[in-house]
C-alpha cells in the first residue's frame, strides 16, 4: 500500500514540476530585476525589456509604475504567439539619494502572470556627495553608461519651416528629456550628393522612399513630418538602450536563464519529501 502510495506522490511531482517550467516558459523575461550601478543625483535611466510569448495565444501586456518619477514607453503592448515585444522603463533620479529600489508592476492577461515584480536598484549619489568622491578619487562615480551620443541623418528641405522647427525646438527637447547627446547631421535633399547618399541609405536598409522629411536612427528610417513627430521618442530610447540591453542579455546567458519565479521549483519537492517522509514507518 505504502508502495502505491509512494508512487503516486511521485507522479504527482512530476506531474508538478512540469507545469511549473511549462508555466515559467509560457511569459520569459531576460532578467528578474534592472541593476542601474551608481549613478548621479537627476539623471533620467533608461532600461529596455525584451517580452518574450512562448504560449499559443496573444497576450496584453501592461506596465504600472508606482511613482511619479517612473514612466514606461509604451504603458501597454499586445504581444502575439511565439514572438517577443520591446518596453522602455524611464526612471527619473532628480529626488532620490542613497541606496533607492523601486518597482515596476507587470499586469498581463494571462493566468499565472498576473502580475510580476520588477525591481530597479542601485546606488544615486548627490551632487555634493559626488564632487567629494570625484575629489579624493580624480574619477567621475558614475557608471551608468547613461552619457550617450546618437547621430541622426536628417533629410529636409532647406525651406521648410515645421523642419526648422524640429531641429530648433524638438531636438534639444529630446535631449533635455533623455538626457543625451544628439548629433543631428543636417542634409539638403536638393544637394544632389545628399540625395544620392539619401538614395544609398534607404537601398541599404531595404526600405522604400515614401516622404520628406526623412530621419534616420541607426538603421530605422523615419519618413514625413508626423511619423517623426510620433515615433522619434521611442525609436530613440530603442536605439541608446539596445547596446546595453545586449550586453546585459550575454551577462544573463552567462549566469543561466532565470524565467520567472523558479524559486518554486525548490518549494515543491521539500513539500513532497516531507510527505514521502511521513509515509515511511
Amino acid at each position: 500500500m505504502s508502495i502505491c502510495i509512494k508512487t503516486l506522490l511521485c507522479s504527482l511531482l512530476l506531474l508538478c514540476l512540469s507545469g511549473t517550467i511549462f508555466a515559467d516558459e509560457a511569459i520569459h523575461f531576460p532578467d528578474k530585476e534592472w541593476n542601474y550601478g551608481i549613478i548621479r543625483q537627476g539623471e533620467v535611466l533608461i532600461k529596455e525589456i525584451l517580452i518574450t510569448n512562448n504560449s499559443k495565444k496573444a497576450i496584453t501586456v501592461k506596465i504600472i509604475p508606482t511613482c511619479d518619477c517612473m514612466f514606461s514607453q509604451p504603458e501597454n503592448i499586445s504581444i502575439n504567439p511565439q514572438d517577443s515585444g520591446n518596453v522602455s522603463l524611464i526612471f527619473d533620479t532628480t529626488d532620490y539619494e542613497g541606496e533607492v529600489e523601486k518597482i515596476y508592476i507587470i499586469q498581463t492577461d494571462m493566468k499565472g502572470y498576473e502580475r510580476v515584480f520588477y525591481y530597479a536598484r542601485g546606488t544615486i549619489k548627490s551632487a555634493a556627495t559626488q564632487n567629494r568622491e570625484e575629489e579624493k578619487t580624480g574619477k567621475p562615480i558614475t557608471d551608468s553608461g547613461q552619457d550617450k551620443k546618437v547621430e541622426l541623418f536628417y533629410y529636409y528641405s532647406a525651406g521648410c519651416s515645421h523642419c526648422l522647427s524640429f531641429l530648433n525646438e524638438t531636438i534639444p527637447s529630446l535631449e533635455k528629456k533623455l538626457q543625451i547627446d544628439i548629433d543631428v547631421k543636417e542634409c539638403d535633399i536638393l544637394n544632389p550628393q545628399h540625395f544620392e547618399e539619401y538614395n544609398q541609405k534607404i537601398e541599404q536598409i531595404g526600405a522604400e522612399a515614401r516622404a520628406f522629411p526623412s530621419l534616420f536612427i541607426g538603421t530605422t528610417v523615419l519618413q514625413g513630418e508626423s511619423e517623426i513627430d510620433k515615433e522619434i521618442e521611442n525609436k530613440l530610447l530603442h536605439y541608446i538602450s539596445q547596446e546595453e540591453g545586449e550586453e546585459e542579455n550575454i551577462e544573463s546567458d552567462r549566469k543561466g536563464d532565470s524565467g520567472i519565479e523558479k524559486k518554486n521549483l525548490a518549494i515543491i519537492p521539500v513539500i513532497f519529501a516531507g510527505l514521502l517522509d511521513g509515509i515511511n514507518p
